[in-house]
């Protein structure tokens, strides 16, 4: 068994794939562009992680190294306030598609209701990272929602597992419970955060959700994501709920 899994940063794929590769006992290796994965050194059963866009001489690549392709997705506005709270503590979000479109410096330690987030929001940078998801949907074998998994990880890993073609070596229910966010955060550093889906509902205010939607249209299309905001919500109350979630993290 072999996967790549390809999708936008912040999309819960390292708490996904941390059990996908448990119960399929598959070594799993992760690098910001082709280049950095020695191919052909890889055992038979792995993963292999990215965020890169995808291309037909890249899937035909991974078709013919027996590769079967796994996307993961979530909602955009809740991605891009991730996006927010992880750029102020990990640097080499630079390198996520290698700088394209920018980086996040203009956001590090910004607050969601804020000219810088906004900017971020709808520039070419989150577009293009956004995008990632989006590209590969239609040459996935599987697309996992980040809230379908959330809610039920158990029975989203089966039907991952089942739809690969792939045969458990340990038990599901098992895995998932070795595998909880609070029990991964301690090694997983910055990487796994509230484990909440609907975030953004709290702190980000209707005129910028409103934008986001219109700028980044496809990829609510794409995967079925609505934008329905909080209309009552207010600066003020952005930033208070804003604080409590860094607090609480």
């Amino acid at each position: 068994m072999r996967i790549f899994l390809a999708c936008t940063p912040r999309t819960g794929n390292l708490w996904i794939r941390r059990i996908i590769t448990h119960v399929l006992n598959l070594s799993q290796y992760s690098g910001h562009n082709p280049d950095e994965i020695y191919w052909d050194h890889l055992p038979e059963d792995c993963l292999v992680a990215m965020h890169w866009h995808h291309s037909p001489e890249l899937s035909e690549f991974l078709r013919t190294r027996g590769f079967k392709i796994m996307v993961t997705t979530r909602h955009p506005l809740d991605v891009l306030v991730s996006i927010l709270r992880f750029a102020t503590h990990e640097p080499a979000t630079a390198r996520w598609l290698e700088g394209e479109g920018g980086n996040e410096n203009q956001i590090i330690r910004a607050v969601p209701d804020s000219d810088e987030f906004a900017r971020y929001c709808l520039s070419r940078r989150a577009e293009a990272l956004l995008g990632i998801s989006q590209e590969w949907h239609d040459d996935a074998d599987v697309v996992v929602r980040y809230e379908d998994f959330l809610h039920a990880p158990a029975d989203a890993t089966r039907r991952i597992v089942e739809t690969l073609g792939g045969e458990p070596i340990v038990d599901i229910d098992d895995a998932v419970r070795a595998n909880t966010m609070d029990k991964l955060r301690p090694i997983a550093s910055q990487h796994i955060w509230r484990g909440h889906s609907g975030d953004w509902k709290r702190v980000v205010r209707p005129t910028l959700a409103e934008g986001v939607r219109a700028r980044h249209q496809q990829t609510f299309n794409e995967f079925g994501y609505v934008c329905d905001p909080d209309l009552a919500l207010d600066a003020e109350q952005s930033r208070r709920n804003w604080e409590e979630m860094l607090l609480v993290s």
